[in-house]
């Protein structure tokens, strides 16, 4: 036979609920059998945690001549956000469904312990298949991307603590401290464990964590090794905060994968990760377990410090998109393009970066689009009426890093000929840094190029799409490639990158959704 029980919400810790068996209102249950009835008795009641959901699901243990086998509900879903028209869980009632021998008494004590209600931070809607990109609208956040040969997309939200360059241990500056916390934790676990006589999972990852600080101090210890390396094997790659996947069926328009979500993204970021064949012989390179940058991301958060390398010595370490808040505006005031003709130009070339990072510059904020506007006046008194600023997009200056032993110093890409994102404003040249998860960043290049307008100085880009960083079959796969490679790059027969750039890869402009890329980003 089977029967339901209705958990009911209360404000109380612990609610008790009376069922008859044989009641017929329509809040209690009825059993129905096509034997005849037999009442039924439950005791000694214990309680299972289902991680997915706030609501706690009883564990009936009973006594029986005939011990009846009792299946829980299966888990449905993997994800605490709420996904509208499809949660399984309404806020008043949870359905348990319970299968028993038909022995026992007339009545079933059904003990249930539940959290208060909490608010859902994120909602989950279907989204639309256009613009591209993360944009604001409908009062939330629209995802789209194109990829048409991905099996499945998974929209990944990245707070900033999931990032190696911003997992900070505050208040700990000794390593040994590390050891007496993941031993205290430890043995928080293993009590508890203890206590239910019954496996606790999260005490495994404690342990795991225990085993990973103790080696890290033993190579502290022993090897002379200094703190940097210490925190640096404590990071993590490829961490998320939330994993959204995309269904197929109400994700997906054509080959553009998108998603709504509703919420509060302050200091979140964003990547995605796709699943399909990895077959470079025909020029696929999906890897699940890499999170790539969407091509159309507004910035990119990776490194804060220009020439320096990541923890643990990393030269690529995991980089994110900035999710846009319609909070984020800039004040144009009223700017528009100069539109001088051609022939009237007096243009000077400048590396941003370049311009004002030496001393004699004499300014505040050498290196960056702040030390720029510092002389626009200076360039305007020499008669200068355009900057062209060389690449200013997104791209990993430690891409080639390596020992310069003629200069006793290390090599690092300097004029930025190797983009990783075309719509991001290369935060390392800009003063804010990472801060806003890149958005000072983007407010900082636009107070240059209204402040330029505003002495009459026009403002070009030197931009190179004929190639990525990702370079050939052996390059990293940060965006495109993970993408979808066949689409982005032009291929030989058996997969190859043909190389007319003479940089390792050709991006596919002969492609309608390149062709759209390249516009989208001139616009």
């Amino acid at each position: 036979m089977t029967f339901s029980v209705p958990i009911k919400q209360t404000h109380t810790a612990y609610h008790h609920q009376i069922v008859p068996l044989l009641a017929t209102h329509d809040h209690v249950p009825v059993i129905s059998s096509n034997s005849s009835l037999s009442p039924l008795k439950l005791q000694n009641m214990n309680l299972v945690h289902s991680p997915s959901h706030s609501l706690q699901l009883p564990k009936f243990i009973s006594h029986f001549q005939n011990t009846p086998k009792f299946y829980p509900p299966k888990r449905l879903t993997t994800s605490n956000l709420e996904t509208i028209g499809s949660n399984i869980f309404s806020n008043s009632t949870a359905l348990i469904p319970i299968k028993a021998a038909s022995e026992g008494v007339d009545t079933a004590v059904v003990v249930v312990e539940e959290e208060e209600p909490k608010l859902k931070k994120i909602q989950v809607f279907e989204g639309h298949p256009a613009p591209f990109g993360a944009t604001v609208r409908d009062g939330g956040v629209n995802f789209a991307i194109f990829s048409a040969n991905a099996v499945s997309a998974t929209l990944c939200l990245i707070s900033l603590s999931d990032l190696p360059e911003f997992i900070l241990f505050d208040g700990v500056e000794d390593p040994f401290q590390f050891l007496i916390i993941g031993l205290l934790f430890t043995l928080k676990f293993t009590f508890l464990w203890n206590r239910k006589r019954s496996f606790d999972p999260r005490l495994l990852s404690w342990f795991k964590l225990f085993c990973l600080v103790v080696s890290c101090l033993i190579s502290f210890s022993f090897e002379g090794t200094s703190n940097d390396y210490f925190y640096g094997h404590l990071l993590m790659q490829n961490r998320v905060t939330e994993q959204i996947f995309l269904d197929p069926l109400t994700n997906k328009t054509g080959d553009v994968w998108h998603v709504l979500l509703k919420g509060d993204f302050k200091d979140m970021l964003y990547g995605y990760k796709f699943d399909g064949n990895f077959s470079p012989e025909v020029g696929l390179y999906y890897d699940p377990s890499k999170i790539v940058l969407d091509p159309y991301a507004k910035s990119v958060i990776s490194r804060g410090e220009f020439g320096v390398l990541g923890h643990d010595d990393n030269r690529w370490p995991q980089m994110a998109c900035m999710i846009p808040t319609a909070e984020n505006k800039f004040d144009w005031e009223g700017d528009s393009p100069l539109k001088y003709p051609q022939r009237d130009l007096i243009i000077y070339e400048m590396h941003v970066r370049g311009f004002t990072q030496h001393e004699s510059s004499r300014t505040e904020f050498p290196g960056t689009y702040l030390g720029v506007v510092e002389k626009l006046d200076h360039l305007k008194d020499l008669g200068v009426n355009c900057i062209e600023l060389m690449p200013c997009h997104e791209f990993n200056e430690l891409e080639y890093y390596s020992y310069n032993s003629v200069l006793g110093d290390y090599k690092v890409n300097f004029w930025g000929y190797s983009t990783v994102n075309y719509f991001s404003p290369m935060t390392r040249y800009s003063s804010a840094g990472t801060r806003n998860c890149g958005q000072d960043a983007i407010n900082e290049f636009k107070l240059l190029v209204r402040e330029a307008h505003k002495r009459g100085i026009e403002v070009f880009m030197d931009v190179v799409f004929n190639h990525t960083a990702e370079g050939n079959e052996k390059g990293p796969i940060l965006s495109f490639r993970g993408v979808d490679n066949s689409i982005y790059y032009m291929l030989a027969p058996k997969g190859e990158f043909y190389n007319y750039s003479g940089c390792g890869n050709t991006f596919n402009c002969n492609h309608p959704i390149v062709r759209q890329f390249i516009l989208d980003c001139l616009r």
